[in-house]
């Protein structure tokens, strides 16, 4: 069964391993503020309930080359992470991660180069993908379920809906960490246009083999 990918969006978060404090810097909205006019953003947002505020820059272009402009969905900074959205692969949203970076150390005088700085990587890759044949070969049971229902003189909805979720879970630095792999149809899809939202915790690379692996299920 062949597939198409309409649309890839990549995430990369970088969960740092020091003291809070040296992140906890931006939590004012002075330097949100500085951050968010050099980055250029559309927008910036301040969530300061619960116990990890949040600032998030929205809908920026970082120039990181001569030739390569990497449009950024958005960025976000907590006081241990760091993450980046790109439509795109994994290596352009860690750039992005790191350019942000460069960007917080100017307006908040912090020190240190990024990769110098201990810490880990964790991953999120969406997907629309078109992918006919999919519901039959891989979870015929929705199918039989659908008809079941028709045979008993009910109407099925065209835009039939089902999510199919795998939870994951791993520990970065002692910070618990969630994922999940997520299979379901496009909100907007009708039954017959076959196509879907695939999510994964995994690496661009890493999740177009999984698409692969989905599309060639006998």
């Amino acid at each position: 069964m062949s597939f198409t990918i309409q649309k890839l969006q990549s995430t990369a978060a970088r969960l740092f391993a020091l003291d809070p404090s040296r992140i906890i810097k931006l939590m004012t909205l002075a330097a949100a503020a500085q951050v968010g006019k050099k980055l250029d953003a559309a927008g910036t947002d301040f969530i300061g309930q619960g116990e990890r505020p949040t600032i998030a820059f929205r809908n920026f272009r970082l120039q990181l080359s001569s030739s390569r402009m990497l449009t950024v969905l958005v960025a976000a900074a907590t006081e241990v992470e760091l993450t980046a959205t790109v439509d795109g692969d994994t290596e352009d949203a860690i750039d992005a991660v790191k350019a942000v970076w460069d960007v917080i150390g100017e307006a908040t005088s912090e020190t240190g180069a990024f990769d110098d700085l201990p810490g880990a990587w964790v991953y999120k890759t969406a997907s629309v993908v078109h992918a006919p044949g999919l519901v039959e070969r891989s979870f015929p049971g929705v199918r039989w379920a659908q008809d079941i229902v028709r045979e008993a003189g009910l109407q099925v909805d065209a835009r039939a809906s089902f999510r199919i979720t795998i939870p994951s879970a791993t520990e970065v630095h002692g910070f618990p960490t969630v994922g999940e792999l997520v299979v379901e149809p496009r909100l907007t899809a009708k039954q017959e246009d076959d196509v879907f939202y695939i999510s994964s915790p995994c690496k661009a690379d890493v999740h177009k083999r999984l698409l692969q692996k989905l599309a060639s299920t006998p």
